[in-house]
C-alpha cells in the first residue's frame, strides 16, 4: 500500500474517532439537562396537586363555620385536625364527624402521591397550618349603614360581621436525595422553600333566622326578636290592658280586636291558601 492510500485511511479512522467522542459529548449534555427535567416534570404536577387541596381545604373550613353553633368561629386547631383527616387521609379510612387524635408533626402526610422520586415524603403534617379563623364585615358603603342599625335595641342586624375569612398555608419539603442530603442537581428546588397559601371568604352569618320564635324571650336569632327591633310597639305586647269592648260601638268596637305588639311571623295571607286549580 502506498504511503498516500495509507494517510488516507488513517484520516478516515481519526473522523470516525472524534465523531464518536462529539457523539458521547452530546449525550452526556442531553442527560445533563433531560434528566433533572424529567424528574421535576412529576413534581410539578405534586405542586399543582397541593395547590388544589389547599383551595378545597379553605373552601371546606370556611363552609364549616355555617354550621358552628350560633355561627361562631370553629376551634382552628380541631377543624385543622378534621380538615386534615378529610382531605389527606388514606382513601380506605371511614369518613367520621370527629377528628381522630392528631399526629406527630414530623409524621409523613399518608397519601403515595405525596411522594418524590427518591422515596422522600414531599409533605409532612407540620406544612398544612390552617390560619386563624377571622370575621370581618362586608366592604363598601352599605356596610358602614349596617354598623350603624347595631345601636338599635334589639337583635336587629343579627351580626354586622358575617364575613369569615380562612386561609391555608402548605408549605411542601424540598427535594432530597434518597438518602435526606439536598438534591443539588435539581436546583432552585433542593432549597426553594416553597410556601402557598389559599384563602377563601364566605358570608357565614347572613340575614336568616331560626325560627319563628315564640313567648316573651323568643331565640335571638328568630323572626320575632329580629321584628320586635324594627317594631316598637312590640315591647308593649302583655302590657296594655285587655279591654273588652262591645263590637256594636262604631270604630270602637273594631279597635278592640287590635293587639297592640302583637306579631304573628307565620301568618300567611288568605289569597295564599287558596286551594290549587284541579288539574285537568
Amino acid at each position: 500500500m502506498s504511503s498516500r492510500g495509507f494517510g488516507r485511511m488513517r484520516q478516515v479512522h481519526c473522523a470516525r474517532r472524534a465523531q464518536r467522542g462529539q457523539s458521547l459529548t452530546e449525550v452526556a449534555v442531553m442527560g445533563a439537562v433531560l434528566v433533572p427535567l424529567f424528574l421535576l416534570v412529576p413534581v410539578l404536577a405534586k405542586y399543582i396537586h397541593l395547590q388544589h387541596k389547599g383551595e378545597q381545604i379553605a373552601r371546606a373550613s370556611a363552609w364549616e363555620a355555617t354550621v358552628a353553633r350560633d355561627y361562631g368561629v370553629p376551634e382552628r386547631a380541631r377543624m385543622e385536625r378534621l380538615l386534615m383527616a378529610r382531605h389527606f387521609a388514606p382513601a380506605d379510612q371511614p369518613i367520621t364527624s370527629n377528628p381522630p387524635a392528631p399526629p406527630a408533626a414530623n409524621a409523613v402526610v399518608p397519601d403515595l402521591f405525596l411522594n418524590t422520586f427518591s422515596n422522600q415524603p414531599l409533605l409532612r403534617n407540620a406544612d398544612v397550618e390552617l390560619g386563624a379563623y377571622r370575621n370581618r364585615g362586608a366592604p363598601g358603603f352599605m356596610d358602614d349603614v349596617l354598623e350603624m342599625a347595631e345601636s338599635f335595641p334589639g337583635e336587629f342586624p343579627p351580626n354586622s360581621e358575617g364575613l369569615i375569612e380562612t386561609r391555608v398555608s402548605i408549605n411542601p419539603q424540598n427535594l432530597r436525595t434518597a438518602d435526606g442530603r439536598p438534591a443539588a442537581y435539581l436546583a432552585p428546588f433542593d432549597a426553594i422553600n416553597l410556601r402557598m397559601e389559599s384563602r377563601q371568604m364566605l358570608l357565614a352569618d347572613a340575614w336568616n333566622a331560626a325560627g319563628a320564635g315564640s313567648g316573651g324571650s323568643p331565640h335571638r336569632r328568630s323572626v320575632l326578636a329580629q321584628v320586635r327591633t324594627l317594631v316598637p310597639t312590640a315591647y308593649l305586647g302583655g302590657v296594655l290592658p285587655d279591654w273588652d269592648l262591645p263590637d256594636s260601638i262604631p270604630v270602637i268596637g273594631v279597635l278592640d280586636d287590635l293587639e297592640i305588639g302583637h306579631i304573628k311571623p307565620d301568618v300567611v295571607p288568605k289569597p295564599r291558601l287558596e286551594p290549587y286549580a284541579p288539574r285537568r
